[in-house]
């Protein structure tokens, strides 16, 4: 053991940088919260459309799961890809299939993810999207993805959009459980209701949300660092 003064100076440093971490912390629950009140500010009330998902989500369809035998392995994304707030391309585990899993199994940017079965309901219906395609990387049929049109929608506008607590509330009301997990099914995510406004103002807000996402990456970036 350090002598006490020793011990003194050790205890305050430490504490001093659990400080900072719990402020590094707070500080992107804020731009989170930040970026939730900017879309009640910009959209909700001001008359812009409300459209149903189907109006911009075509080719719906759930993922393959690995069988218990087969001679073709494969990269299958896990659950907590999709159910972490942003898209994790390092949440994968090794699987086997029969056959070599189609192209419209595995991750591309043009589409939206969305989780279809979870334990806990606020998890259920949560989305994603990926920045990169991942051709090595298949999703399982405990995911829902469906093609984005982007005439109508822009991915991170939509990926706000989908958090917002008219929708969840939407989700959360459909989730039906049999035996303690909540499931979603396809019908109900393409007749979830949700504010649609034009195309020149969705930019407007995601060049926002990329200048926040900036300032949460140099915050994780010290976070890392600390």
């Amino acid at each position: 053991l350090p002598d006490i003064g020793k011990q003194d100076e050790l205890v305050e440093l430490l504490w001093s940088m659990i400080d900072t971490r719990d402020a590094y912390n707070n500080l992107i629950v804020s731009i989170d919260e930040l970026v939730k009140s900017q879309f009640i500010e910009r959209f909700e009330g001001q008359g812009y459309a409300v459209v149903k998902a189907k109006t911009f989500m075509t080719n719906m369809r759930n993922g393959i799961s690995p069988s218990k035998k087969g001679l073709h392995a494969e990269k299958v994304l896990t659950l907590s890809a999709v159910t972490q707030g942003a898209f994790d391309p390092e949440a994968w585990k090794d699987g086997i299939f029969d056959e070599c899993p189609p192209a419209d199994k595995r991750i591309h940017t043009s589409e939206f993810y969305m989780c279809r079965g979870n334990g806990n309901k606020m998890l259920v219906g949560t989305a994603v999207f990926s920045p990169e395609d991942h051709d090595d990387l298949v999703f399982p049929d405990t995911v829902i993805a469906a093609h984005i049109d982007s005439n109508i929608i822009l991915l991170p506008y939509l990926f706000v959009a989908w958090k917002m607590p008219s929708v969840r509330k939407q989700i959360e009301e459909n989730a039906r459980t049999t035996n303690g997990t909540y499931k979603i099914n396809q019908t109900v995510l393409s007749n979830i209701e949700l504010i649609v406004p034009p195309l020149e103002k969705q930019n407007e807000f995601v060049s926002f949300v990329e200048q926040s996402d900036k300032s949460k990456f140099e915050l994780r970036k010290a976070l890392a660092e600390l």
